[in-house]
């Protein structure tokens, strides 16, 4: 069983207490290895509760264990761990949700717990969040424990002055782009009334043979091309090299051997994004920036893969 499949039998478990309550209300299935206590339907045990002795101190606590993650743990101190165990799944979002009976949602790639009274937490792929109810509130509560959420932001200001070294290729782009642009209108498949414009530009075959452009990725991308600083005699034709690497790079960064027929066709306004691309890229060091998001704010993941990483 998968996601809130067969969760809908879970009781809500607040407390320790009510933890301790569960578990001892909830008799052990027979012939099974082990202390299998099912949450819900006793059919199915991928999720039950468990007792566990800190062998250290000699406390006892709870958990709430989905499949093999003991993904909640009730703490005799008051405090509840959440444990994702390495998973941003559906099952652990929808099994905390029936659990703890808080909101639990997927935002930007994260899970996001809703603590109550507008205040939420970012959960931790791998570590340990704990949470606490608040004795005055019920029905809210509080972090308790939680790892510090970092996300890769632009300075615009520096990315403004990468871009600037470029300045001249930027502008021979966009005079290719509205020499070279045309507008086509299609019609909708299945309605016939409807029809869909948009701007492209083609590209022929024999153009990158002839300049030699057969091969180029967005990572690794040669920008020597598109710099200001370089010899005049060749700036042109080298613009025009890193104008046909674009698009390359915007179809996936294959070699254009691949490509059949003798025309290339491609969307007019994915040429500049993918410039301004390219340009961050390879000066993620002094465009991006770390930058401590505060709690419950869930990280936009949009330029990691942009950042060079640490070896």
């Amino acid at each position: 069983m998968y996601g809130s499949n067969g969760m809908r039998d879970i009781k809500r478990i607040q407390t320790y207490e009510e933890a301790k309550l569960r578990y001892e209300q909830i008799k052990p299935i027979r012939g099974r290895a082990g202390d299998v206590r099912p949450l819900g339907n006793r059919k199915n045990d991928d999720y039950r509760i468990a007792k566990r002795i800190n062998p250290l101190n000699n406390t006892t606590s709870y958990q709430c264990i989905l499949y093999r993650t003991p993904v909640i743990e009730y703490k005799p101190d008051g405090d509840v761990e959440i444990n994702m165990g390495g998973y941003r799944s559906t099952a652990n979002r929808t099994f905390i949700e029936k659990v703890l009976y808080l909101s639990c949602y997927s935002k930007n790639g994260s899970s996001v717990l809703c603590l109550g009274n507008k205040a939420e937490v970012v959960l931790h792929n791998t570590k340990t969040t704990v949470i606490r109810r608040l004795e005055v509130h019920p029905f809210v509560w509080e972090l308790a424990l939680g790892e510090p959420v970092y996300e890769t932001q632009m300075n615009k200001k520096k990315a403004n002055n990468v871009r600037a070294k470029y300045g001249e290729f930027e502008k021979y782009l966009k005079a290719m782009i509205n020499l070279r642009e045309e507008t086509r209108t299609e019609g909708v498949m299945g309605n016939k009334y409807a029809y869909a414009c948009w701007k492209r530009m083609t590209f022929a075959h024999s153009e990158f043979t002839e300049a030699g452009v057969t091969e180029v990725e967005s990572k690794g991308f040669p920008v020597e091309l598109m710099a200001n600083d370089q010899p005049e005699e060749s700036k042109h034709s080298n613009f025009y090299k890193a104008a046909l690497g674009i698009v390359l790079a915007i179809q996936g960064g294959h070699s254009v051997r691949f490509f059949k027929g003798s025309e290339m066709h491609l969307s007019s306004e994915s040429i500049m994004p993918k410039f301004r691309e390219i340009v961050y890229r390879h000066h993620s060091d002094e465009v991006f920036e770390k930058v401590l998001l505060p709690v419950g704010k869930a990280p936009s993941k949009k330029y990691n893969s942009w950042v060079k990483r640490e070896v």
